[in-house]
């Protein structure tokens, strides 16, 4: 908390009188929520997940159950706390928001990130391998 001009104690974060800042009473109230509901928050960020690509929850069952459980290009298992993400062609849908038909698989982080970084461009990615393959003695 800190003190404005008038010595009226307001929220740093908002700017508001202390008291009566309703923002972060209401930010609380979600922190301690989300702390005590984890499978509950899972639960919705999987499912907001899976309609931001035109799917459900249990397209991703499905899908993971497909794979074996794997990324589909290292083959890593993700840990507890992580999920695969859905890989997409970001070519095929106008808006922010994938159609669904789109999707391809599901991939780790760092293989979704990487295949993003190489603009998802085939000749880009074996110039890579080759380079890697060279350079793999070191």
């Amino acid at each position: 908390m800190a003190l404005d001009l008038a010595g009226i104690r307001t929220c740093e974060l908002h700017g508001n009188a202390a008291d009566a800042c309703s923002a972060c009473r209401r930010n609380e109230r979600n922190r301690y929520w989300r702390q005590r509901n984890p499978k509950r928050v899972r639960a919705f960020r999987d499912s907001e997940n899976a309609r931001r690509h035109g799917l459900t929850p249990e397209s991703y069952t499905l899908m993971l159950d497909e794979q074996g459980g794997r990324c589909a290009i290292c083959g890593n298992v993700p840990k507890d706390d992580e999920r695969l993400q859905f890989d997409h062609t970001h070519g095929c849908c106008e808006n922010q928001f994938s159609c669904g038909r789109c999707v391809r698989s599901l991939l780790c982080s760092g293989c979704n990130t990487g295949l993003g970084h190489f603009g998802e461009n085939p000749q880009r990615l074996r110039a890579a391998a080759d380079y890697a393959e060279r350079w793999s003695w070191r």
